[in-house]
């Protein structure tokens, strides 16, 4: 048990916080892209503008950012459960 803690505490300390960070600073150019596209194109509806955006490279880059953080999480969560169930409680 004390070796799953360490790794979940050593996870949620040093790793996920830049996984957050990168997911962050990742949503945050595929929203940039979003309202760029819109302006350039103001008659292009909402749903359009949304789909072409999340066709690009950059809304890939960012799911699997976001999907980095959300396993993390769960190795975690795992980890937890894992020192849960082995000191008996």
């Amino acid at each position: 048990p004390k070796a799953a803690i360490e790794v979940a505490s050593e996870l949620a300390i040093t790793y996920l916080s830049k996984l957050h960070e990168a997911a962050d600073d990742l949503q945050v150019e595929v929203a940039k892209a979003r309202v760029a596209l819109r302006e350039t194109n103001p008659d292009m509806s909402i749903t359009e503008v949304k789909m072409r955006v999340d066709a690009t490279d950059m809304n890939r880059e960012y799911l699997r950012a976001k999907h980095k953080v959300e396993r993390c999480e769960e190795i975690i969560r795992l980890a937890k459960h894992h020192a849960r169930i082995a000191s008996g409680f």
